[in-house]
């Protein structure tokens, strides 16, 4: 039988000291009276007192042992991990940083590892991406699922998402904008009346306020002066235009009496009092 090589001596004497004889007994007891203070106000009390008596020091910690890694024990932790895992969330907002999230699932995945439930490193993967919610980084989950050597391990896969906030960084430090950031652009719908600074009213040729005037720009007030020279020429030849809210434009003048408007009709004019006068019945 071939010899057991030991690197230092207190391995020679782990391993070689047989657990029974006058000094073991002794040091046994004394090792218990060392270990009592520690349990004895404390939740594991309950599984050292059987042994008080013999003050069974190996004992006492055979029964620890047992109930803290027991079946029970290993289903709570394992719960315990997986309940660490679905926790973490990265948003890329705030004081939460990617290495945190990245230290969250290692932490877990090391737990059940120590519990000798071992994680698949397709499962770490999916576990470790779908809890982000970072735009930069949701793009590129398609590529990391599709890509064996990140879906099959989940330290690339770290590494990589790692390297693409890190250069996203660096872009938005030298150009000011941050590259996987969308933004939003609002488009207007509706009529195509042209909006000004007067409250978004378009440009007529009725009566401004002297704050809506001076809040036109140059080419807006050349545009109502043009509005009110042909205001002014249809005024002259008695018409009278009204708006329709369908994009026309509204020139009324209270000044205008209903005489006074006259009715174009195959191109020849005739008054009201023609209309509806005597001067129309007598024909």
């Amino acid at each position: 039988m071939a010899q057991t090589v030991f690197l230092t001596i207190k391995d020679d004497l782990l391993r070689t000291t047989g657990h029974s004889g006058p000094a073991f007994q002794a040091n046994n007891k004394r090792l218990y009276w060392l270990f009592k203070p520690l349990i004895v106000n404390g939740p594991a009390w309950p599984f050292m007192q059987p042994f008080n008596c013999a003050q069974d020091r190996c004992g006492t910690f055979l029964a620890i042992k047992a109930q803290a890694e027991g079946l029970a024990a290993i289903t709570t932790c394992t719960a315990a991990a997986y309940e660490q895992i679905a926790s973490a969330k990265f948003t890329g907002k705030g004081h939460y940083t990617f290495d945190q999230y990245i230290a969250h699932h290692k932490k877990a995945f090391n737990e059940l590892e120590t519990l000798r439930q071992p994680v698949p490193e397709d499962k770490k993967v999916g576990n470790f991406m779908s809890h982000i919610h970072d735009a930069c980084l949701t793009t590129a989950r398609d590529l990391i699922f599709c890509n064996p050597e990140y879906s099959n391990s989940f330290e690339n896969t770290q590494q990589h998402c790692k390297g693409l906030l890190a250069r996203n960084s660096i872009h938005a430090m030298h150009t000011g904008k941050d590259s996987c950031r969308v933004s939003k652009t609002q488009c207007k719908q509706g009529n195509n009346k042209k909006s000004d600074k007067t409250g978004g009213k378009h440009v007529h040729a009725g009566h401004y306020s002297p704050q809506e005037y001076c809040a036109l720009a140059l080419e807006e007030k050349a545009q109502v002066k043009a509005l009110c020279e042909q205001a002014k020429k249809r005024k002259t030849l008695g018409i009278t235009v009204n708006d329709d809210d369908n994009g026309g434009d509204t020139w009324e003048d209270s000044s205008v009496s209903t005489s006074d408007v006259t009715i174009v009709t195959n191109n020849k004019v005739k008054n009201a009092s023609e209309q509806f006068g005597c001067a129309a019945h007598s024909n």
